[in-house]
């Protein structure tokens, strides 16, 4: 089994891998080593110690990594870090568990990497991550530049092993007798991914045989199309002004634009904009709806602490000062969250369902709590609930028992109105 010939790396490069001790980066770090030789390619390898594990698991990891680098003569650091914790990012932005881990990784590898002048950091996604990716994309209403999948290059971030299946790995691994450790949460229902990878693909294995060829060709022709769309939009929307805290377009070029280059543009300069440090965080497609409408006729629009309005004869969209922010307070019976409760109140976006989804606060809840209560608003920064409403606020990383049912609650601050 040849798995160097997809390999794909520059003559030369110094690079910084990402291991963790599971099988998909272990295996990046043995055929990267052997890669290197012919190559000239300096490694470095460096493991992230999320905090969000037992210690022994991640310590166990870590001392696998440590072994595995050294038989291969790779220096190893392992990365930590007390402040700006996994925690410390899911409460700042309101994201999940997932995305914040995911965060904190590529931020402190990225600080490890300027440390050691490295020109590339490595990570160890497969051809499986990326049909799973395009899946979840497919159900979650993406466009093309979302069905498109993982870039196999992005910035200074190189995926080498995006061609090759899971199994062929394990294979490999097996066959040359190279150990690796298996994450537990990796079977365990706590993330959407897991469930997808883990119930959800199996199921659709069933049904449609050989929906992964399908899914590939729907991911390269997503990508092909995404492409051309941004071209169409560089060209009938160029940038007249890109600054710190402002980004915009003439005025002319935007009545004149196709709506949907309208709505690539509009993501580009909210990623410009967002002070979040989340890449790509992109506004929800009704949001960028709402702007377009509110621009097309002559309205001023406000959200996520930005503005969007025509002046001088722009297009503009900008940093606006955060107003006051109300107390509200909100009542929600069983009825109201079956079929999924979405409302703007007080200026915020709320929504509640039974539904599990990720990056939403959750809650469990016994017969006699009902009606739901949530006040929020005011100088809080996240929502505060009514306490005798309540039977336990619990994390998305323990299971409820059964007499209990789960709510999951998702605020965010937005303006109410025509501004909206």
């Amino acid at each position: 089994m040849n798995l160097l010939k997809h390999l794909d790396l520059p003559q030369g490069a110094h690079c910084l891998i990402a291991l963790s001790g599971g099988g998909d980066s272990v295996a990046l770090l043995d055929l990267v080593s052997v890669f290197s030789r012919s190559h000239n390619i300096t490694l470095h390898a460096a493991k992230v110690m999320h905090g969000i594990r037992p210690d022994e698991e991640e310590n166990s990891e870590a001392e696998l990594c440590i072994e595995l680098c050294r038989q291969r003569e790779i220096p190893f650091k392992i990365l930590s870090a007390e402040n700006d914790t996994v925690t410390d990012i899911q409460s700042r932005y309101g994201c999940g568990p997932e995305q914040a881990a995911r965060e904190f990784r590529h931020h402190l590898l990225g600080m490890y990497k300027k440390e050691i002048s490295a020109d590339f950091i490595l990570l160890g996604h497969t051809a499986d991550d990326n049909l799973e990716t395009i899946f979840m994309r497919l159900l979650s209403g993406s466009g093309p530049e979302g069905l498109s999948g993982i870039s196999q290059v992005r910035d200074d971030v190189l995926k080498p092993l995006l061609r090759i299946k899971r199994s062929e790995l394990r294979e490999y691994l097996l066959i040359h007798n190279i150990p690796w450790m298996e994450d537990r949460t990796n079977s365990e229902k706590i993330y959407r991914r897991n469930r997808v990878r883990n119930e959800l693909i199996p199921l659709i294995s069933d049904i449609f045989p050989g929906w992964n060829n399908a899914l590939k060709t729907l991911g390269e022709r997503s990508g092909e199309a995404s492409l051309s769309l941004k071209k169409a939009a560089s060209a009938q929307l160029p940038q007249c002004i890109n600054r710190h805290i402002e980004y915009g377009w003439k005025e002319t070029d935007w009545d004149s634009a196709a709506e949907y280059s309208k709505a690539l543009s509009l993501w580009a300069a909210f990623n410009h904009l967002d002070k979040s440090g989340i890449p790509d965080r992109q506004l929800s497609w009704n949001s960028l709806k709402e702007a377009r409408r509110a621009v097309n006729e002559n309205r001023v629009w406000k959200a996520f602490g930005l503005k969007m309005e025509r002046r001088n004869g722009c297009v503009l969209m900008s940093i606006c000062n955060k107003e006051t922010v109300p107390d509200v307070r909100i009542l929600l019976d069983r009825d109201d969250i079956i079929d999924n409760f979405e409302t703007v109140i007080g200026g915020f976006l709320v929504k509640a369902s039974f539904c599990e989804a990720a990056g939403w606060i959750v809650f469990r809840l016994n017969t006699d709590d009902w009606p739901l209560e949530l006040n929020f608003g005011g100088q809080r920064s996240r929502p505060e609930l009514t306490k005798n409403s309540i039977t336990e606020r619990i994390s998305m990383q323990n299971f409820p028992d059964s007499e209990a049912e789960l709510v999951y609650i998702f605020i965010e601050r937005v303006e109410e109105g025509t501004n909206a």
